[in-house]
């Protein structure tokens, strides 16, 4: 940042967003936020459109090669903190996030207040534009919209992970709305600090070096913990403009490797409205923006192909539960070019005018050479009912059955979710290491989406793990299996 010591924290982890603020899991692509949208307010602080020239001058510094962990100066210029900040004044709202069922509710893990960008701002444009050239050949799907927080006096955002933990069907991409994806990283940006106490604190990032530059980054007393520092504390000076980026992908191991929490502002500037009530100054008090970019899992082999391109020695993935790091992951994708497709379109209909039918075992619709009927049937017989069969819910709490020639039709809503048991999640990865393995007699193609080393890995991990009996399990339906 330009006379704003501007500096950013970017992580590379595996699928990405321009969206949230300070939240794991705040999907908002329901919201109507045309009345935040729709304003004619204007001020000398805003940029001219005529005379903004969108250019990218930062510089990066690596703090950590797994997870990949990248420093960012000058990452937002002053004019663009200026401009965001006047843009947020007097819209903040109460956060919300969208639930399990796709409804939108209060988001109850954070006090703060937020504004949602619109896309089509210039600072918004160039924003997400620099941080989809930061990944050079990456290949993107979109960027969520900007989403500015504002933080008081005792306002706080608790420990949470920013993955969801099955891919998302829908995008923010009107000319490819509906396809698997998740998020690779976020770029978090402080705007606007004038307060006392408040950090960001990653607890599963190795410390760095009791001598590192502590304007940028700290650690804990014990050296283990990183501390992205937001406020004058003892040889820590604040920072304005500071941005930070933490890894989001859900693990081989089915584990989370990173989480952050944002510990409260013990102060703020303030003064007293007409009534004597407390209010904050909204113009300087802490704002923070969050970035996110969204990428298709068909790419991620791409992102680690990039990443080992650019440090030459590492691989993205790390098995946090089962085993340690793990390099050189196999998967299917050496032979994707020369195997049938299991891509069944993107719909319903779609998919039966293709011949495809509903597997169960996969939860996706698959052709007819990527099915194995044998031991689909089996699989289907293998469940906690009375005859064998699997139950499926439509509620998180499983107090809805959803009957399976009912779920097979659901798959046309992007934001469609069902529920069953960690059971299911169980059998379903020892079939699959039974498919692999008849694939050799049975000429059935194994569809890239599980035919790789990162699915056994994961599924190894399920399968120790017994922490998720109560929790159960959730899979949406996919109709195009051809990603890894």
């Amino acid at each position: 940042m330009y006379g704003r010591t501007t500096t950013a924290f970017l992580l590379m982890p595996l699928s990405m967003l321009l969206l949230g603020a300070l939240r794991i899991g705040d999907y908002l692509s329901g919201v109507d936020l045309t009345r935040m949208w729709n304003s004619t307010a204007t001020s000398s602080r805003r940029i001219n459109p005529d005379s903004y020239s969108c250019t990218h001058e930062y510089t990066v510094e690596i703090l950590s090669i797994d997870p990949m962990v990248m420093y960012m100066n000058n990452f937002i210029s002053e004019a663009e903190v200026n401009h965001l900040l006047e843009f947020s004044r007097d819209r903040y709202e109460a956060s919300v996030i969208l639930d399990e069922k796709g409804n939108l509710v209060l988001d109850t893990n954070t006090t703060a207040v937020a504004v949602t960008v619109p896309r089509d701002d210039l600072v918004s444009e160039c924003l997400s534009q620099r941080l989809k050239s930061f990944l050079g050949n990456v290949q993107h799907i979109d960027t969520e919209p900007i989403r500015i927080v504002k933080y008081g006096g005792g306002d706080d955002l608790h420990i949470h992970v920013d993955w969801s933990p099955f891919p998302r069907n829908k995008t923010w991409n009107p000319d490819m709305p509906s396809r698997p994806n998740n998020r690779l990283g976020s770029m978090f940006a402080y705007l606007e600090d004038d307060c006392t106490g408040g950090e960001t604190y990653f607890p599963r990032i190795k410390g760095v070096s009791a001598t590192a530059d502590g304007r940028k980054f700290s650690r804990t007393e014990s050296g283990k913990g990183l501390i992205h520092p937001t406020s004058p504390i003892p040889q820590r000076p604040a920072l304005d403009g500071v941005s930070s980026n933490w890894e989001l992908h859900r693990l081989l191991s089915g584990q989370l490797k990173m989480d952050a929490s944002y510990q409260n502002l013990t102060s703020s500037p303030e003064e007293k409205d007409s009534g004597g009530r407390k209010r904050f100054k909204s113009s300087r008090l802490r704002h923070a923006l969050t970035a996110y970019v969204q990428f298709p899992l068909l790419l991620l082999k791409d992102i680690l192909l990039l990443s080992l391109a650019i440090l030459g020695l590492i691989s993205l993935w790390h098995s946090s539960v089962v085993s340690p790091p793990t390099t050189g992951l196999l998967d299917s994708t050496v032979a994707t070019n020369s195997r049938p497709s299991c891509d069944c379109g993107a719909s319903v209909a779609e998919a039966v005018s293709l011949g495809c039918k509903y597997d169960s075992l996969a939860a996706a619709w698959l052709p007819e050479h990527c099915r194995d009927e044998e031991l689909t049937a089996k699989f289907e017989k293998a469940g906690d009912g009375s005859n064998g069969e699997w139950t499926y819910w439509r509620d998180v709490n499983r107090t809805q059955i959803l009957p399976l020639e009912e779920l097979r039709t659901l798959g046309d809503d992007p934001s469609f979710t069902f529920y069953t048991t960690a059971a299911w999640h169980h059998v379903h990865c020892l079939f699959y290491w039974r498919k692999q393995f008849r694939a050799r007699y049975t000429g059935v193609t194994v569809e890239p989406r599980f035919d790789d080393e990162r699915h056994i890995i994961h599924c190894t991990a399920v399968v120790l793990d017994r922490t998720d009996d109560e929790r159960g399990s959730a899979s949406s339906i996919v109709f195009n299996s051809d990603f890894i």
